[in-house]
Protein backbone atom coordinates (compact mmCIF):
# COMPACT_ATOMS: atom_id res chain seq x y z
CA UNK A 1 0.00 0.00 0.00
CA UNK A 2 2.90 2.40 0.67
CA UNK A 3 4.21 1.80 -2.70
CA UNK A 4 1.30 2.54 -4.74
CA UNK A 5 0.90 5.55 -2.34
CA UNK A 6 4.47 6.32 -3.65
CA UNK A 7 4.38 5.45 -7.25
CA UNK A 8 0.94 7.95 -7.05
CA UNK A 9 2.96 10.39 -6.14
CA UNK A 10 5.46 10.02 -8.24
CA UNK A 11 3.45 10.62 -11.29
CA UNK A 12 2.00 13.53 -9.44
CA UNK A 13 5.24 15.50 -9.47
CA UNK A 14 6.23 14.32 -12.90
CA UNK A 15 3.01 15.77 -14.31
CA UNK A 16 3.53 18.84 -12.50
CA UNK A 17 6.77 18.72 -14.08
CA UNK A 18 5.54 18.51 -17.08
CA UNK A 19 2.99 21.54 -17.41
CA UNK A 20 5.46 23.64 -15.71
CA UNK A 21 7.79 22.89 -18.33
CA UNK A 22 5.69 23.72 -21.21
CA UNK A 23 4.66 26.73 -19.96
CA UNK A 24 8.71 27.72 -20.08
CA UNK A 25 8.78 26.60 -23.11
CA UNK A 26 5.91 28.15 -24.72
CA UNK A 27 7.25 31.63 -23.22
CA UNK A 28 10.74 30.86 -24.14
CA UNK A 29 9.43 30.47 -27.83
CA UNK A 30 6.96 33.22 -27.56
CA UNK A 31 9.72 35.38 -26.08
CA UNK A 32 12.29 34.50 -29.70
CA UNK A 33 9.52 34.71 -32.00
CA UNK A 34 8.13 38.04 -30.68
CA UNK A 35 12.19 39.54 -30.94
CA UNK A 36 12.68 37.65 -34.34
CA UNK A 37 9.06 39.73 -35.66
CA UNK A 38 10.96 43.12 -34.06
CA UNK A 39 13.73 42.29 -35.58
CA UNK A 40 12.42 42.14 -38.56
CA UNK A 41 10.28 44.85 -38.65
CA UNK A 42 13.38 46.76 -37.66
CA UNK A 43 15.14 45.78 -40.98
CA UNK A 44 12.22 46.72 -43.23
CA UNK A 45 11.95 50.17 -41.63
CA UNK A 46 16.23 50.66 -42.21
CA UNK A 47 15.48 49.62 -45.23
CA UNK A 48 12.78 51.87 -46.34
CA UNK A 49 14.73 54.80 -44.23
CA UNK A 50 18.00 54.01 -46.45
CA UNK A 51 15.91 54.18 -49.85
CA UNK A 52 14.06 57.19 -48.93
CA UNK A 53 17.16 59.33 -47.95
CA UNK A 54 18.90 58.14 -51.13
CA UNK A 55 15.64 59.22 -52.99
CA UNK A 56 15.62 62.64 -51.75
CA UNK A 57 19.66 63.26 -52.20
CA UNK A 58 19.17 61.71 -55.84
CA UNK A 59 15.97 63.40 -56.89
CA UNK A 60 17.10 67.15 -55.21
CA UNK A 61 20.95 66.85 -56.80
CA UNK A 62 19.09 66.07 -60.00
CA UNK A 63 17.27 69.19 -59.78
CA UNK A 64 19.08 71.56 -58.01
CA UNK A 65 22.04 70.67 -61.08
CA UNK A 66 19.53 72.09 -64.05
CA UNK A 67 18.26 75.00 -61.44
CA UNK A 68 22.27 76.18 -61.62
CA UNK A 69 21.92 76.77 -65.17
CA UNK A 70 18.65 77.65 -65.90
CA UNK A 71 17.41 80.36 -68.06
CA UNK A 72 13.78 79.28 -67.61
CA UNK A 73 11.51 78.26 -64.57
CA UNK A 74 7.98 76.71 -65.11
CA UNK A 75 5.35 75.09 -63.99
CA UNK A 76 3.26 73.05 -66.47
CA UNK A 77 -0.28 71.59 -65.90
CA UNK A 78 -1.65 69.77 -69.22
CA UNK A 79 -0.30 71.82 -72.18
CA UNK A 80 0.19 75.08 -70.22
CA UNK A 81 3.19 76.17 -68.83
CA UNK A 82 3.67 79.41 -66.29
CA UNK A 83 6.62 80.93 -65.51
CA UNK A 84 8.02 80.32 -61.55
CA UNK A 85 9.26 83.25 -59.90
CA UNK A 86 8.09 83.92 -56.49
CA UNK A 87 6.13 80.95 -55.32
CA UNK A 88 5.83 79.12 -52.74
CA UNK A 89 5.31 75.51 -52.47
CA UNK A 90 4.75 73.81 -55.43
CA UNK A 91 4.21 70.26 -55.47
CA UNK A 92 5.74 68.24 -58.37
CA UNK A 93 3.44 65.49 -58.70
CA UNK A 94 1.81 63.67 -61.68
CA UNK A 95 -0.25 66.70 -62.99
CA UNK A 96 2.32 69.12 -61.86
CA UNK A 97 5.16 69.21 -63.63
CA UNK A 98 8.34 71.26 -62.61
CA UNK A 99 10.05 72.73 -66.27
CA UNK A 100 13.61 74.11 -66.82
CA UNK A 101 14.99 75.35 -69.60
CA UNK A 102 18.65 75.36 -69.85
CA UNK A 103 21.48 75.89 -72.28
CA UNK A 104 22.17 73.60 -75.43
CA UNK A 105 25.69 73.85 -75.42
CA UNK A 106 25.66 70.88 -77.90
CA UNK A 107 24.39 70.49 -81.36
CA UNK A 108 24.10 67.33 -81.43
CA UNK A 109 24.25 64.25 -78.39
CA UNK A 110 23.71 61.03 -81.07
CA UNK A 111 26.01 58.67 -80.24
CA UNK A 112 27.96 58.33 -83.34
CA UNK A 113 31.59 58.15 -83.44
CA UNK A 114 32.19 57.52 -86.78
CA UNK A 115 34.82 60.04 -88.64
CA UNK A 116 32.75 63.26 -89.33
CA UNK A 117 29.59 62.78 -87.38
CA UNK A 118 28.16 65.39 -85.02
CA UNK A 119 28.07 63.69 -81.53
CA UNK A 120 29.60 66.01 -78.80
CA UNK A 121 30.26 68.42 -81.41
CA UNK A 122 29.79 72.40 -79.92
CA UNK A 123 27.13 74.43 -81.37
CA UNK A 124 29.24 76.94 -82.31
CA UNK A 125 32.62 74.73 -83.55
CA UNK A 126 35.40 76.74 -85.50
CA UNK A 127 34.72 75.10 -88.70
CA UNK A 128 30.81 76.14 -88.28
CA UNK A 129 31.57 80.20 -87.51
CA UNK A 130 31.42 82.68 -89.92
CA UNK A 131 34.13 83.93 -92.09
CA UNK A 132 33.49 86.84 -92.67
CA UNK A 133 35.85 89.79 -90.87
CA UNK A 134 32.41 91.76 -89.67
CA UNK A 135 32.50 89.34 -86.81
CA UNK A 136 35.94 90.40 -85.35
CA UNK A 137 36.33 93.85 -83.86
CA UNK A 138 39.56 95.05 -85.01
CA UNK A 139 38.11 93.23 -88.70
CA UNK A 140 41.00 91.47 -89.35
CA UNK A 141 40.07 87.88 -91.55
CA UNK A 142 42.56 86.15 -90.09
CA UNK A 143 40.98 86.36 -86.77
CA UNK A 144 37.98 84.68 -88.01
CA UNK A 145 36.80 81.12 -86.42
CA UNK A 146 35.28 83.04 -82.77
CA UNK A 147 32.36 83.21 -81.66
CA UNK A 148 30.01 85.84 -82.53
CA UNK A 149 30.30 88.68 -79.53
CA UNK A 150 26.18 88.61 -79.21
CA UNK A 151 26.63 85.07 -78.28
CA UNK A 152 29.37 85.50 -76.04
CA UNK A 153 29.26 88.92 -74.13
CA UNK A 154 26.15 90.05 -72.45
CA UNK A 155 25.89 93.26 -69.96
CA UNK A 156 24.92 92.72 -66.42
CA UNK A 157 25.23 96.35 -64.09
CA UNK A 158 26.68 98.06 -67.09
CA UNK A 159 29.72 96.01 -67.54
CA UNK A 160 30.17 93.76 -70.12
CA UNK A 161 30.37 89.89 -68.22
CA UNK A 162 30.62 86.53 -70.45
CA UNK A 163 27.70 84.63 -71.79
CA UNK A 164 27.28 81.11 -70.08
CA UNK A 165 24.17 80.42 -72.48
CA UNK A 166 23.18 81.60 -76.07
CA UNK A 167 21.94 84.77 -76.76
CA UNK A 168 18.36 83.57 -78.93
CA UNK A 169 15.84 83.07 -76.97
CA UNK A 170 14.10 79.10 -77.42
CA UNK A 171 16.78 78.19 -79.95
CA UNK A 172 19.62 77.06 -78.38
CA UNK A 173 17.67 75.23 -75.20
CA UNK A 174 16.74 72.03 -73.86
CA UNK A 175 13.48 71.61 -71.83
CA UNK A 176 13.85 69.36 -68.86
CA UNK A 177 10.68 68.10 -67.20
CA UNK A 178 10.56 66.54 -63.57
CA UNK A 179 6.92 64.81 -62.35
CA UNK A 180 6.30 62.18 -60.70
CA UNK A 181 4.89 58.91 -62.27
CA UNK A 182 4.71 54.56 -62.65
CA UNK A 183 7.69 53.11 -64.26
CA UNK A 184 7.65 52.05 -67.67
CA UNK A 185 8.99 48.56 -68.88
CA UNK A 186 7.03 46.12 -66.43
CA UNK A 187 7.77 47.70 -63.28
CA UNK A 188 4.93 49.02 -61.05
CA UNK A 189 6.77 51.29 -58.63
CA UNK A 190 5.74 55.26 -58.31
CA UNK A 191 9.01 57.01 -58.90
CA UNK A 192 10.29 61.00 -59.90
CA UNK A 193 11.52 60.84 -63.74
CA UNK A 194 13.41 63.45 -65.60
CA UNK A 195 12.82 63.78 -69.67
CA UNK A 196 14.61 66.33 -72.27
CA UNK A 197 12.79 67.73 -75.17
CA UNK A 198 15.38 69.55 -77.88
CA UNK A 199 14.02 72.55 -78.76
CA UNK A 200 10.63 72.69 -80.13
CA UNK A 201 10.05 68.97 -79.60
CA UNK A 202 6.90 67.11 -78.68
CA UNK A 203 8.63 64.29 -77.45
CA UNK A 204 11.31 63.61 -75.50
CA UNK A 205 14.61 62.69 -76.39
CA UNK A 206 15.27 60.63 -73.17
CA UNK A 207 13.53 59.50 -70.18
CA UNK A 208 15.14 58.75 -66.86
CA UNK A 209 13.40 57.55 -63.40
CA UNK A 210 15.70 59.18 -60.63
CA UNK A 211 13.57 57.99 -57.65
CA UNK A 212 11.95 54.66 -57.13
CA UNK A 213 9.75 52.88 -54.76
CA UNK A 214 8.75 56.38 -53.49
CA UNK A 215 5.48 55.84 -52.11
CA UNK A 216 3.49 53.20 -50.64
CA UNK A 217 0.74 52.63 -47.93
CA UNK A 218 2.17 54.54 -45.44
CA UNK A 219 4.77 56.55 -46.96
CA UNK A 220 5.33 58.48 -50.50
CA UNK A 221 8.52 60.85 -50.93
CA UNK A 222 7.46 64.10 -51.75
CA UNK A 223 9.14 67.26 -53.87
CA UNK A 224 8.26 70.77 -53.12
CA UNK A 225 10.10 73.40 -55.13
CA UNK A 226 9.94 77.27 -53.61
CA UNK A 227 11.04 80.31 -55.68
CA UNK A 228 11.95 83.98 -54.33
CA UNK A 229 14.44 87.06 -55.50
CA UNK A 230 12.16 87.31 -58.31
CA UNK A 231 13.10 83.91 -59.62
CA UNK A 232 16.54 83.99 -58.73
CA UNK A 233 17.22 81.43 -56.01
CA UNK A 234 15.19 78.29 -55.44
CA UNK A 235 14.36 76.16 -52.11
CA UNK A 236 14.06 72.84 -53.00
CA UNK A 237 12.40 70.20 -50.23
CA UNK A 238 11.65 66.71 -49.81
CA UNK A 239 10.22 64.50 -47.08
CA UNK A 240 9.01 61.10 -46.08
CA UNK A 241 7.45 59.29 -43.40
CA UNK A 242 9.65 56.43 -41.59
CA UNK A 243 8.79 53.64 -40.44
CA UNK A 244 9.88 53.70 -36.55
CA UNK A 245 6.89 53.30 -34.43
CA UNK A 246 4.89 50.66 -32.91
CA UNK A 247 1.74 51.79 -35.25
CA UNK A 248 1.45 53.47 -38.39
CA UNK A 249 4.99 56.17 -39.18
CA UNK A 250 5.94 59.48 -37.77
CA UNK A 251 3.26 62.02 -38.08
CA UNK A 252 6.23 64.69 -38.61
CA UNK A 253 8.19 62.81 -41.23
CA UNK A 254 11.67 63.51 -42.26
CA UNK A 255 12.49 66.67 -44.44
CA UNK A 256 15.68 67.51 -46.21
CA UNK A 257 16.21 70.92 -48.12
CA UNK A 258 18.55 72.84 -50.22
CA UNK A 259 18.81 76.16 -51.84
CA UNK A 260 20.02 76.91 -55.41
CA UNK A 261 21.33 80.44 -56.89
CA UNK A 262 20.83 80.54 -60.69
CA UNK A 263 24.10 81.24 -62.72
CA UNK A 264 22.77 82.48 -65.86
CA UNK A 265 20.92 85.75 -66.64
CA UNK A 266 16.54 84.21 -66.70
CA UNK A 267 15.22 84.79 -70.23
CA UNK A 268 11.75 84.46 -69.30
Amino acid sequence: MLRRLSSHRQRGIVLVEMIVATLVATAVVGALLSAAWSIRKSIVATSHYAVSTANETRLMDYVAQDLRRAARVGMRTGNTTTVMKNYNNYVVNETNILTISVPDYYAANTPDNTAGSAFKTTRYPRATLNTSAGYNSSGIAALNGTVPWVDAVTTVASKNVTRFAPASAGSGEMEIRYFRGTATMGASSVGFFRAEYPAGATNPSQTRQIAERISDNLSTTSLVVSGRNDGLIFRLQSAFNPRYRRTGVSSTGTEAFVEVSLRNPRRD
